[in-house]
């Protein structure tokens, strides 16, 4: 989970009240979260994105139309998040999540592959325990859907870690044009507009953080 910035003029359809997933909406929360599911960072397109209550409706009805309360998710996440627990949650587009979460990977011994972990920074961030416990299920669940998720994440990590290995044993040494033309793919592989930033920054990016948009 990255940090987001919502645009300010919530889309018109939400002044009447009456459908919360209209075209303006979904397109200005994908245009806004950089065309990824706000939970899982897995890139999703119109057609495969579900609008998400941050604080369900079922529970928050006053809010079902709120634009502050609408994100742009998967429909896998949408459809597993646990219930919303009593102390609340992170929220990406006004919580810095990225100073109050540690987000990595870590060998899982289940498959001899990583899996990833979430942490709360600060372990009486009551909000921050919270969402990491909320993460950890997502990702870490028993469901096929979460096990695809965690391929993918190993996919990506490997791809860019054997880049940043290349980097470091060759274009580290380097200066000026050369530099920056071994620098470039990583900027791409740790933008926020790339898939899991979030993890692979926390897996991969000590050092590199230069390169961080």
């Amino acid at each position: 989970m990255i940090n987001a910035r919502r645009s300010t003029e919530a889309p018109q359809s939400l002044a009447a009240g009456t459908k919360y997933n209209a075209p303006d909406v979904v397109d200005t929360l994908l245009r806004d979260f950089l065309g990824k599911c706000y939970l899982c960072e897995i890139r999703i397109s119109v057609r495969e994105h579900s609008v998400d209550h941050r604080r369900p409706k079922a529970r928050f009805p006053d809010l079902t139309y709120a634009w502050t309360n609408l994100f742009p998710s998967c429909r896998d996440c949408n459809e597993r998040r646990p219930a919303f627990p009593p102390e609340g949650l992170l929220d990406p587009t006004c919580d810095d999540v990225e100073a109050r979460l540690a987000q990595t990977t870590q060998a899982d011994a289940r498959d001899n592959s990583e899996a990833p972990r979430f942490a709360a920074i600060d372990a009486t961030d009551a909000l921050a325990v919270a969402t990491a416990r909320e993460l950890h299920y997502l990702h870490n669940g028993k469901s096929v859907k979460a096990a695809e998720l965690r391929a993918a994440i190993n996919q990506r990590i490997d791809e860019i870690l054997e880049r940043v290995l290349e980097f470091r044993a060759h274009g580290s040494a380097t200066r000026g044009p050369v530099r920056a033309a071994w620098e470039e793919p990583l900027r791409l592989d740790f933008s926020r507009r790339a898939p899991f930033t979030a993890l692979v920054r926390g897996r991969l990016g000590a050092g590199l953080d230069h390169l961080f948009d």
